[in-house]
């Protein structure tokens, strides 16, 4: 199949391209940008007033599957990222059993095969079980085709077994992307002086480690303390290869709005202090972090009805995070628009070593098509993923994703997954 994207204002972040333009997608792969004249069978994607980038890429969701099916499936996560303008996600390891063999990295690839609708590449655990005290195979799980190595929420306490799990993730060339966070087992054997509290301490560790520790690459997930953004620009600085996402709701939520009596407000890491939001909202807006992350974390209605201490952990985000970006980000604070698009789009690709993430002749066809201006309330009754635990219920925003191709199909149109052959949007 063939399409033509006529008229739109085509942004890649990666050439700094922006302008407007067409954009021709042959089978899976983009043919060619700029002022396009074709004949033959081709369909027509209207998009003139529409953004047009390559297509969003979350490296942090969960995905439930397996063990965990009645909270989210492969299939209504990637359903979920279709509909929030994702062509590609990466999945956290923390499902039942763990990924933390290159069997289970197969097993994951032949559920994504049936399930997805786009691109989902697995992460495998960083220690065997995710136990924190033995590193898994690297090299293996490299083959194997895990993206990234991640204990998820289970932070690795012991700084030896650090050591060890980064210096053979450094030899397999495999990225790692530690939570710096607490967890109720890890309070158990070290418990901080203020719960939750650890990120900082636990981020400045895992830097002096990559500081020695040749070749090692280290992606932090969801900062969310003034002191780890401190933390991260004195690495950077020095030259170290760390990378950091951040999330929209620890950009966006802080204490003060938190309701303590809802627990679609509980996450974690929590939700900070108004100072610390400030520091991560300043980050991204001036690129100090490199990435936004949803940090898609399903649960069920009645799981999080149990109150807040017995609720769990995590929020949902795959189908608000580009909307809130816009909406928090570009409209009213003019950040631009092209630096946003670069944190969801090349940067990701760039440090999970994708090829996907730029639009150029020959690139996978993996395109995002937004409206700046669609205006819209979060509702998420209507949401495509199994979960409703949205603590952004009810906010309005300004722009959304409209349409998006992935691998030279158009798999949702205005919000709708597939559709009839000719796209107007």
């Amino acid at each position: 199949m063939s399409y033509l994207i006529r008229g739109g204002h085509l942004i890649d972040p990666a050439s700094a391209r922006s302008g407007v333009g067409d954009l021709l997608i042959i089978e899976d792969r983009i043919a060619a940008l700029g002022r396009v004249h074709v004949d033959g069978d081709v369909e027509i994607v209207q998009a003139g007033g529409l953004i047009v980038c390559p297509g969003l890429i979350d490296m942090h969701v969960h995905l439930r599957e397996p063990g965990f099916e009645h909270k989210e499936t492969i299939a209504t996560g990637a359903a979920a990222a279709a509909a929030g303008g994702f062509a590609t996600v990466c999945a956290e390891p923390n499902t039942a059993p763990p990924v933390d063999s290159p069997e289970r990295v197969a097993e994951a690839f032949q559920r994504i095969e049936r399930a997805a609708l786009g691109h989902v590449h697995p992460k495998a655990c960083f220690t065997q079980g995710q136990a924190g005290q033995e590193p898994t195979d690297a090299r293996a799980l490299k083959r194997a085709g895990a993206i990234a190595l991640s204990d998820d929420g289970e932070p690795v306490l012991d700084d030896e077994v650090m050591r060890d799990g980064l210096s053979r993730a450094a030899k397999a060339r495999l990225l790692v992307t530690p939570h710096c966070e607490e967890s109720p087992r890890s309070r158990e054997t070290r418990p901080w002086p203020e719960p939750y509290a650890a990120e900082a301490d636990l981020v400045q560790r895992d830097i002096g480690l990559v500081a020695d520790i040749p070749g090692v690459r280290l992606h932090f997930s969801h900062l969310s303390m003034a002191r780890s953004i401190e933390l991260l620009t004195q690495a950077k600085s020095q030259g170290l290869k760390v990378t950091a996402e951040a999330t929209p709701h620890h950009c966006l939520l802080s204490t003060a709005e938190m309701r303590s009596e809802d627990a679609d407000f509980k996450v974690n890491p929590p939700l900070r202090a108004p100072e610390d939001v400030t520091a991560i909202a300043v980050a991204v807006a001036t690129g100090e972090i490199d990435v936004i992350a949803s940090d898609h974390a399903p649960h069920t209605p009645a799981e999080k009805a149990r109150g807040w201490d017995a609720a769990p952990f995590g929020v949902i985000g795959l189908e608000t995070t580009l909307a809130l970006m816009l909406t928090a980000f570009v409209h009213p604070v003019n950040a631009p628009l092209m630096n946003i698009l670069a944190m969801m789009t090349c940067n990701p690709a760039r440090i999970l070593g994708l090829k996907s993430g730029r639009m150029k002749v020959g690139a996978p066809a993996d395109v995002t098509l937004i409206d700046l201006d669609r205006r819209w309330v979060i509702d998420p009754s209507e949401f495509k993923s199994k979960a409703r635990n949205c603590p952004f219920a009810g906010w309005p925003m300004r722009g959304r994703a409209v349409g998006l191709f992935v691998g030279g199909r158009m798999v949702m149109r205005d919000g709708e997954l597939s559709g009839p052959a000719e796209m107007r949007i």
